[in-house]
């Protein structure tokens, strides 16, 4: 097997350490550790197939701890007033974090309530892609909302800002509050609350 060192992040409870190992490491540490998985650009890979991936095309190698404390654990993608981080979070503090109103959560690009995470989690394990993604609704004191989108994937929701908001309609996109289309002004000039319903979808091009 080659010596050759691949960049490998290595999640915790704390957070990931990046490390560089060779092929035959990895496979040592998934072997010696239980309930230890392995992800070659978010794909959840089995030992056995392991040794057989070229891992000279991964764009990003990840080694997880499956269970800690018997609970099973979820890479997390976090969003707060110091940037972004990643954690490992089981399905119940997932749902502690769910519960505040002012915290979203995301299982790719949908916005999930507290009730439906081990749902919307258990339908994505199955498709192989697990993204969770946790934001507060105010960063570093900037209020953002929730906007409705729809792309050839289906429909999306994102936490913007009120700025980004108004940056979309100064662009090719058309941007609706409660249903009326706005301009970037009025944006701008409307008292945003969290109860608007805020949708935007780029403008049809010659009845496309």
């Amino acid at each position: 097997m080659s010596d050759k060192k691949f960049a490998v992040l290595v999640a915790h409870p704390e957070g990931h350490d990046p490390c560089v190992m060779t092929k035959a490491e990895i496979m040592e540490m998934v072997t010696k550790n239980e309930n230890t998985w392995v992800f070659v650009d978010s794909q959840m890979v089995e030992i056995e197939e392991l040794e057989n991936i070229d891992l000279n095309d991964a764009d990003e190698i990840r080694i997880n701890p499956g269970m800690v404390g018997g609970a099973q654990t979820y890479l997390v993608m976090v969003t707060d007033k110091n940037g972004h981080s990643e954690i490992q979070m089981t399905l119940d503090e997932l749902k502690t974090k769910a519960k505040t109103p002012t915290n979203w959560v995301f299982i790719g690009p949908e916005l999930v309530r507290e009730s439906d995470l081990e749902e919307k989690i258990n339908t994505a394990e199955e498709a192989g892609d697990v993204t969770i993604r946790l934001t507060p609704q105010i960063v570093a004191g900037i209020e953002r909302f929730i906007v409705e989108t729809t792309n050839a994937d289906g429909h999306l929701q994102e936490a913007l800002t009120k700025q980004e908001i108004s940056n979309l309609a100064t662009t090719d996109h058309w941007v609706f509050l409660d249903g009326q289309l706005v301009s970037a002004e009025i944006i701008e000039a409307t008292e945003f609350n969290q109860d608007v319903h805020v949708r935007y979808v780029r403008p049809l091009v010659g009845g496309v």
